[in-house]
């Protein structure tokens, strides 16, 4: 589940909060993100490759390979979706969330 993000200028941490944790100052609204754990998921389905590193069924070359052909949704600018206030998103509809597709093949419309 997406969840809104902030950017603090002290460069603490918020958790998604509308301010720093560490310091309390308030962030800049910067759109939705995914969890880390959506991320390697997203990642591992538009490459196939594990989003941890070394892959057994790919070479390093094939793995580079792979990761140079992929190009980032520029309706979302690589997040999967579109906000403009920090109560309501939708899905990004050109790439289905995923924010980038192998050699720009994005599934969506837009």
């Amino acid at each position: 589940m997406p969840h809104p993000s902030y950017w603090y200028d002290c460069h603490g941490f918020g958790g998604g909060r509308p301010t720093c944790h560490t310091c309390g100052i308030a962030g800049r609204y910067t759109g939705y993100r995914n969890s880390v754990v959506e991320y390697w998921c997203r990642f591992n389905r538009v490459t196939g490759l594990s989003p941890f590193g070394s892959d057994p069924d790919h070479t390093p070359e094939e793995r580079k390979a792979i990761l140079d052909r992929l190009v980032e949704c520029s309706l979302c600018d690589g997040q999967g979706f579109l906000s403009s206030d920090p109560e309501t998103w939708v899905r990004c509809p050109r790439c289905l969330s995923d924010g980038s597709a192998l050699d720009g093949a994005f599934k969506g419309v837009a």
